[in-house]
């Protein structure tokens, strides 16, 4: 992977470099004490008695560091969310307990190549991921649908759901013809709609309201929202939904909109994270994560410090993409935790 990455960088230049997803992040403890003890080796490399006694430290630290990212406190079943780090733009990949595979946006594109070429697809072969059971779009602006045409060209994909709106660009039209030519059903969702991937994970379609996404205005409001569900956790995905779409959604659902965790509406903007929306997601809920998928040096201010503020006022631990690269929560329907795995 690293030369892939080299390969990459060499092939697509600078700009490839703001798609942090692939930084490495922090070690943990573990990875901490393989690295000194990969530096002690190094320097009594000479001393053959005290050589392999750093270099046997080094790979348990190691060893113990993979089996603690990997496994985290429970090795039973569970419900997986990555948020990737694809720069300015979404991506999130649930993976249930059954091994099913659902990615709700596909991040950006650029002359340069996509998300989806990057991020998303590296870490699909990386975990030995041959097919995506659906891929959601939430709505059709290139920092979410940008990644779909390279996972349709690259990957198999059972069914891609949207809101139905359309939009007027090269990359849609793209999006629609790889659709049309592949074997991958489309369907459009709406409030009540729910998605069944096994036995214990239940996704409902919370917005957009049924017959209203082609009329609502701002195209940001007609994103999809959706909520995955697992024993006692809920996972909210809402899309880039601003004001209007909150004090909907607190209309229609109330204290229901409670969730353990919440990827934060459209990167952190000051037009979305509404008072009244932060604390219907967060008061319900205790040990509430909120995940901000943004680039690093935002040119739109996002995520914006009073979003960022209200969100932490609310007892919320606020992630961002930006510093932390990518995300990855799990849940055994009971806890949430945040896996270290890179």
């Amino acid at each position: 992977m690293f030369v892939q990455g080299l390969l990459a960088t060499s092939r697509y230049g600078v700009e490839w470099l703001s798609w942090a997803g692939i930084r490495m992040a922090t070690p943990d403890a573990w990875g901490l004490g393989a690295l000194v003890a990969a530096l002690i080796a190094l320097v009594q490399w000479p001393r053959a008695h005290l050589r392999w006694r750093w270099v046997v430290a080094a790979f348990l630290f190691a060893t113990l560091s993979a089996w603690e990212g990997a496994i985290g406190r429970d090795s039973g079943p569970a419900l997986n969310a990555v948020f990737f780090d694809v720069g300015q733009g979404g991506a999130t990949l649930l993976t249930t307990p059954e091994e099913h595979h659902v990615l709700v946006d596909a991040g950006p594109r650029s002359p340069s190549g996509s998300a989806a070429e990057f991020v998303i697809l590296p870490y699909l072969e990386r975990w030995g991921i041959q097919e995506l059971d659906a891929i959601i779009v939430t709505h059709p602006d290139e920092d979410h649908l940008g990644g779909v045409p390279a996972l349709l060209r690259e990957i198999s994909v059972d069914r891609v759901l949207d809101n139905g709106r359309s939009a007027s660009s090269e990359l849609y039209e793209e999006f629609e013809r790889l659709v049309e030519q592949s074997e991958t059903s489309r369907k459009t969702v709406q409030r009540g709609d729910t998605l069944l991937t096994d036995s214990s994970v239940r996704i409902q379609i919370l917005a957009p309201p049924r017959g209203e996404s082609a009329q609502t205005k701002t195209k940001n409001n007609a994103s999809v929202v959706l909520r995955a569900s697992y024993g006692e956790v809920d996972f909210l995905l809402p899309g880039d939904i601003e004001a209007r779409a909150e004090r909907n959604l607190i209309r229609a659902y109330g204290k229901q909109l409670g969730s353990e965790i919440v990827k934060v509406p459209h990167h952190g903007s000051s037009t979305s994270s509404t008072p009244g929306f932060v604390q219907a997601v967060s008061d319900s809920s205790e040990g509430v994560h909120a995940v901000i998928s943004v680039g690093q040096g935002d040119q739109y201010g996002m995520p914006h410090e009073t979003v960022v503020s209200r969100w932490e006022r609310h007892g919320m631990k606020v992630h961002s993409t930006a510093e932390d690269g990518a995300v990855w929560m799990r849940t055994n329907g009971q806890e949430v935790w945040q896996v270290h795995w890179k």
